[in-house]
């Protein structure tokens, strides 16, 4: 179980993401395999290539899972084409969730282990952004995925990192989006991150009942390290890892 998921005090953030490629050594697979059996869950990004995104998902998954199972996953699309893992040759779903996301330059990859019991992470979402993109150039544009509240609060940012400010919170609620299911679907305006109880990441409720643990950390692209990205992990609490809903509606 993470630690602090079901204890009453929230969950707990999500892990930082690790940075790989095609001459990663063996020890930070093995650690990054460890984090998905103690912390639920792992993050990983790289320069992006030409591969399509299911590839990514694939070669990512097969890294981290047991021997047994890693050559028999496959892509299938699930409700709003949300892509999920499952077994070729059963049928079955995978035991763990995924997610992806990339710009021009960068590609995130997300895996969570599902099937746990109440207060475990059942699905994951990631989001990536470069810091200095103007997600919003408008008011009309920052309202359409802010609260009043959220908006007083930008307003107070200086000038010189209000863009950041901005980009942050797009990519949390961007990453709260994916790991629900219904991306831009989900109306972001109700999507609130609020500050967690450990100080390190934020919570947000989404479905009525479901959390999100939801953090965003400053990454430096892995060729060039004068830009820098947010990459923002959600963690979705009590839901069914397939369909979204909430578990204890479903039970």
């Amino acid at each position: 179980m993470n630690a602090g998921a079901g204890s009453g005090r929230g969950p707990a953030a999500p892990v930082p993401a690790v940075p790989v490629g095609a001459h990663t050594p063996g020890p930070v697979w093995n650690g990054l395999r460890r984090a998905l059996t103690t912390a639920g869950h792992a993050v990983v990004y790289g320069v992006a290539g030409d591969r399509p995104s299911a590839e990514v998902l694939l070669a990512v998954a097969r890294r981290l899972l047991p021997d047994r199972t890693r050559d028999r996953l496959a892509v299938a699309r699930g409700p709003h084409r949300r892509p999920h893992l499952v077994d070729r040759v059963s049928g079955r779903p995978a035991p763990v969730d995924v997610n992806l996301s990339h710009t021009a330059d960068l590609v995130v990859v997300g895996v969570a282990r599902t099937g746990g019991p109440a207060g475990t992470a059942a699905r994951i979402g990631v989001d990536v952004e470069r810091v200095d993109r103007l997600v919003a150039d408008r008011p009309s544009m920052l309202a359409r995925f802010t609260d009043p509240v959220e908006r007083r609060r930008l307003a107070a940012v200086p000038d010189a990192t209000r863009t950041a400010a901005v980009s942050r919170l797009w990519t949390c609620k961007e990453a709260v989006a994916k790991a629900d299911g219904r991306g831009l679907g989900l109306d972001l305006r109700t999507v609130v991150p609020e500050p967690g109880h450990d100080g390190r990441g934020e919570v947000a409720a989404v479905r009525g009942g479901a959390r999100a643990a939801v953090t965003a950390r400053l990454v430096a692209h892995p060729a060039r390290p004068g830009e820098r990205y947010w990459i923002a992990t959600a963690l979705l609490y009590d839901v069914d890892p397939r369909t979204g809903a909430d578990r204890k509606e479903t039970a």
